[in-house]
């Protein structure tokens, strides 16, 4: 992916990708949008999404501390009433993945290289 191609995508996408964080939470996310009213078990989404638990858990807390998911009391998640340009922007991102999931995958390789190098030079910066 082309780093200008991501950065000419709209703001709110970007923010939205960076939100999100990783491959597993891109993909638990555009499985929630694609039925908004559903509640999802754990057990579930890794059968779904053929995701290690682990991987699947750490995905699911950054979802829910981003506020894109909402954990419910019995355990399960299901997807966030978002503001309608939030809405807007998860459509665009489920979209996206359909279409050019490459690109969206080099996007979130992106937003991870820039929170790796801004948490080096907070680190060197301290010393």
């Amino acid at each position: 992916m082309a780093h200008d191609e991501f950065l000419s995508w709209p703001e709110d996408l970007q923010d939205l990708i960076d939100d999100i964080g990783t491959v597993e939470g891109l993909d638990i996310m555009c499985l929630v949008a694609r039925d908004e009213s559903r509640a999802w078990r754990l057990e579930e989404l890794c059968e779904q999404l053929a995701i290690d638990r682990f991987a699947l858990d750490h995905a699911v807390r950054r979802l829910v501390a981003s506020r894109l998911l909402e954990r419910l009391s019995d355990g399960r998640v299901c997807g966030v009433r978002a503001s309608p340009s939030r809405h807007t922007s998860l459509t665009a991102l489920s979209r996206l993945c359909e279409q050019d999931r490459a690109n969206v995958l080099g996007a979130i390789a992106h937003s991870s290289i820039s929170r790796i190098r801004s948490s080096a030079v907070r680190t060197f910066v301290r010393r």
